[in-house]
C-alpha cells in the first residue's frame, strides 16, 4: 500500500519525493514561480544510461510556465506546462522559502516542448537520450547534432532560470 504523504513537508531526502509533486519559491519581485518533480532515479534500472545523479539527495524536476502574485496551489498549475527541467539536489527545494513541498498533480508533460528531450553529454561515449528525465536509448546521429544537453541544476538555478523567463522576459 503506498505511503499517504501529508502536505505541506520539508523534505530531508528524497524518499518521500514522488512524481506530480509541487514546491514554489519567491521571486525578486514578489511573483511566485514552481517546480514540479518529474522523477527520483535511486536504483540502476531507473537510469540504464548512467547519466543522472542516483543519491538520498538527488531528483529530476521541472520548472512550470506559472508565475503569479501568490504561493501555487494544485488548481492553479491545472494548465501549466513544463518549460525546462535538470537534475538537481534536494537543497534546490528546501533553500529558497517556503521549503516545502506543497502538493502534488498530474504531470503536464507536452511531447512537442522544446525542452522535453536532451541527450546526456555532447563526446565520449555512448551518448544518451533522456525525456522529461527518463532514458529512453542511445542518442542517434539527428539527435546528438539537435537536442540540448541536459544538465545538473545548481539549488539557485530554478529560480534564476525563472527570474530570467518571467521577470527578464527572455523564453530562450
Amino acid at each position: 500500500m503506498p505511503e499517504e504523504i501529508a502536505y505541506p513537508f520539508t523534505p530531508k531526502s528524497v524518499s518521500r519525493l514522488r512524481p506530480g509533486q509541487f514546491f514554489g519559491f519567491v521571486l525578486s519581485n514578489g511573483t511566485w514561480a514552481a517546480g514540479q518533480v518529474l522523477t527520483v532515479p535511486v536504483h540502476q534500472d531507473d537510469d540504464p544510461g548512467g547519466h543522472l545523479l542516483r543519491s538520498q539527495r538527488s531528483f529530476v524536476y521541472g520548472l512550470l510556465d506559472w508565475n503569479r502574485p501568490s504561493l501555487p496551489q494544485a488548481d492553479d498549475l491545472e494548465c501549466a506546462a513544463i518549460v525546462r527541467w535538470g537534475v538537481a539536489h534536494i537543497k534546490a527545494i528546501t533553500e529558497h522559502p517556503p521549503g516545502v513541498i506543497l502538493g502534488s498533480r498530474a504531470l503536464l508533460t507536452t511531447d512537442g516542448a522544446p525542452a522535453a528531450r536532451m541527450k546526456s553529454h555532447t563526446a565520449g561515449g555512448v551518448v544518451w537520450v533522456y525525456k522529461w528525465g527518463h532514458c529512453e536509448g542511445p542518442a542517434n546521429r539527428e539527435d546528438k547534432a539537435s537536442l540540448e544537453t541536459m544538465g545538473t541544476w545548481g539549488y539557485g538555478y530554478g529560480r534564476a532560470l525563472a527570474e530570467r523567463l518571467f521577470i527578464g522576459g527572455t523564453r530562450s
